[in-house]
């Protein structure tokens, strides 16, 4: 069985990464996209290295050492647990690889474990790519012993059982339950939706204290992050004690989530294919009656089309409005909390009503429908390419699709976070005005970068939505275009705001409409090619 298990971890790791499709290829322009992919990740790794290998020595230069290993620990284990939950399900449970597996004379534990190998070793890369560089400048600024990096490479190599347990649990009775609703897709959007609004609010919620921080708090600060960390999550107290010296909490680190996820693994062996029939089986009532009909103009039609499609995908759906969400939760907790409270958890106590807006738009640039919007046609592309109608009116409504879903968060979140700072009213035009260029540049980004890179050839809808190219490079370039005129903020202290604000929405504008006019032109049967 040894054998079987690293042959489907292997094969599933290769079609993951598209290692098999990049060595075999005939497509001189997928081999080229792949390698830009590879150094794309490249220097997002080791951008984020280097992010993490600063903070590690910012935390190590005000004392703050024993919280690294258990921050960082903590950090890894959450976004473990937030990006594998949302595949978990349509990964773990699903039955069109399985229907083919089975067939072949495998063992069934073989393909059930093979399929947690698979996340198990996205989870771990997660871990190092975090957890490594922290140690590293760590040990070169503390000095600790040979056993701190023994303990703490065997805590990367069990870092991510639990979370993934936790994950897969979370994924199947999201299935489970939604699978028993009617709108079956917006049933389970929704709840993973609100999952990872409880990760991500809970996990940052600041103790409620009516104390002011003084000279003691500040000194036993180490003390008290660790003991808020570990109410929520042991494991990072653990890990931060294995480090240290601790014998014993290594053996804890290693028991209990292997423990845990030993059992889930047995159950879900002896059970696997009853969940899997339980959770995709869905029931129809044959009642349809005919009713009036209506006609619409060419974009609606095409553009209820699109919300058709968008809303028939659960994936589609909570990893691409996600962003939009978190706008009008960071807005709330403006309004809720106040903004002291608010620059106090973001750990920037000088934060400035012009960096207000850029607030905003960060967590809208990270989501866009039409990143992966042509992607998701898929085998069915001829469809489209068939059809009597233009490309630019194709393109149209699936930028127009976008924008209607987006519109009514960038209203609400605006108006609320108005309503929390209390801003003049040339900072009030500018909350408004910001957010709403970068979800434009956005979409019309997302769409250019998707015909140039689009995946069509796919059996999950995981690989499109979350696992992309065009996915990841939209979300890159929308972070960049936030973070540089945030900067430019920050640093350059004698331009005044508005000028830089006034500059940055110009910018947006005319790569906007760049991007519209050049960037849209492909045609549908060169994209297919």
């Amino acid at each position: 069985m040894l054998k079987q298990i690293r042959w489907l971890s292997g094969l599933q790791l290769c079609n993951l990464f598209g290692w098999n499709e990049f060595r075999y290829t005939k497509d001189r322009k997928k081999k080229w996209m792949y390698v830009a992919m590879a150094a794309l990740w490249i220097i997002l790794v080791s951008v984020l290295a280097v992010f993490i290998g600063k903070l590690s020595a910012l935390l190590i230069r005000y004392g703050l050492e024993r919280v690294v290993p258990v921050y960082f620990y903590t950090i890894v284990s959450l976004v473990i647990l937030f990006f594998t939950f949302l595949k978990a399900g349509s990964v773990l449970f699903s039955m069109n690889s399985f229907e083919i597996l089975i067939s072949l004379p495998l063992s069934k534990a073989a393909i059930v474990i093979s399929r947690f190998l698979t996340m198990y070793v996205t989870g771990l890369l997660m871990g190092m790519a975090v957890l490594l560089p922290g140690i590293a400048v760590y040990g070169y600024l503390v000095r600790p012993g040979l056993w701190f990096y023994l303990a703490g490479m065997i805590g990367i190599l069990f870092l991510p059982l639990l979370p993934l347990t936790l994950a897969s649990i979370a994924g199947a009775l999201i299935t489970a339950v939604s699978a028993r609703i009617r709108h079956k897709s917006l049933a389970e959007a929704a709840l993973m939706i609100l999952l990872s609004l409880a990760v991500l609010v809970g996990s940052t919620l600041l103790p409620e204290s009516g104390e002011e921080i003084g000279a003691e708090m500040l000194l036993n600060l180490s003390d008290v992050m660790i003991r808020q960390i570990g109410k929520f999550y042991p494991s990072a107290l653990w890990y931060g004690s294995a480090v240290s010296g601790n014998g014993l909490s290594l053996l804890w680190l290693i028991a209990v989530p292997a423990l845990i996820f030993a059992g889930f693994a047995a159950v879900l062996q002896n059970c696997f294919l009853d969940i899997c029939v339980a959770l995709n089986t869905t029931s129809a009532k044959h009642d349809y009656q005919m009713k009036s009909q209506n006609s619409h103009s060419l974009l609606r039609a095409l553009l209820g089309r699109e919300l058709k499609r968008y809303f028939a995908s659960g994936i589609y759906v909570a990893n691409t409005i996600m962003g939009y969400v978190l706008m009008i939760v960071i807005a709330v907790m403006m309004l809720a909390a106040g903004t002291e409270k608010i620059r106090m958890l973001l750990g920037i106590p000088w934060i400035t009503e012009s960096l207000f807006p850029f607030l905003l738009a960060l967590p809208a640039v990270i989501t866009s429908m039409t990143s992966c919007s042509i992607s998701m046609e898929g085998k069915q592309f001829w469809i489209i390419q068939t059809l009597p109608v233009r490309e630019k009116e194709i393109y149209d409504s699936k930028l127009l699709a976008n924008l209607v879903i987006a519109a009514p968060f960038w209203l609400i979140s605006t108006v609320i976070l108005c309503a929390a700072v209390q801003p003049s009213f040339a900072e009030g035009v500018w909350i408004f005005v910001i957010p709403a260029c970068y979800i434009v540049f956005l979409t019309v980004a997302g769409l250019a970068v998707n015909l140039a890179v689009p995946v069509l050839n796919w059996d999950n809808e995981v690989k499109v939505v979350k696992q992309s190219a065009s996915t990841a490079i939209v979300m890159v370039v929308g972070m960049v275009s936030v973070l540089l005129p945030t900067a430019g903020v920050l640093w350059l202290t004698k331009v005044p705001a508005y000028v830089i604000l006034g500059v940055t929405a110009a910018v947006l504008i005319v790569l906007t409409a760049g991007l519209y006019r050049i960037g849209l032109r492909k045609k549908l049967i060169e994209t297919a090619a």
